[in-house]
């Protein structure tokens, strides 16, 4: 939290997140309900960036599950806030990677790599200097924030939201 804070301070245009966890057989609503501190913390800081014109990138998760069921953290804040944006993953069938989250809730869906047929996977950084090929919703999240990021550079003057509903 204190980071988005930090980015959003320091001119962040795009803030990508490629982190979280799942929670199943949880909702937003009951994370809202019983952890209601820690949802205002999450809201806050992202309201706070998007307010300073930040677009929020965020993966959705690597569990298969409905997101509509399952919480997922942070990205479930895609579902109150416009600029902020929850990312599945596809393969390079254009169809849903068989690890990603999914749903109603998913803002967007870019390519993450996949364990198929066709071997899709990306080429990352590893530890060390190294590269190497990963998948995951985390590999997705960066590609729809180097699109935002060109979307505003072309058009500086658009809000967090309207980038949002360009690239959907």
């Amino acid at each position: 939290i204190n980071a988005i804070y930090y980015a959003a301070d320091n001119g962040s245009d795009v803030i990508n997140m490629s982190l979280g966890s799942t929670y199943s057989g949880y909702t937003f609503e009951e994370y809202k309900s019983q952890y209601s501190d820690h949802y205002q913390w999450y809201y806050d800081a992202f309201e706070y960036a998007t307010n300073k014109g930040a677009v929020v990138v965020i993966a959705a998760g690597n569990e298969s599950s409905d997101l509509e069921l399952n919480l997922s953290l942070p990205a479930a804040f895609s579902e109150v806030l416009p600029g902020v944006l929850s990312v599945a993953a596809v393969g390079n069938t254009g169809d849903l990677s068989t690890y990603s989250n999914y749903g109603g809730l998913i803002s967007i869906a870019a390519p993450g790599g996949d364990f198929n047929a066709y071997s899709s996977e990306i080429l990352s950084t590893l530890p060390g200097g190294n590269y190497g090929y990963m998948a995951g919703t985390s590999l997705a999240a960066p590609i729809v924030s180097g699109a935002a990021a060109l979307v505003m550079a072309a058009n500086p003057d658009l809000t967090p939201a309207e980038v949002e509903s360009i690239l959907q």
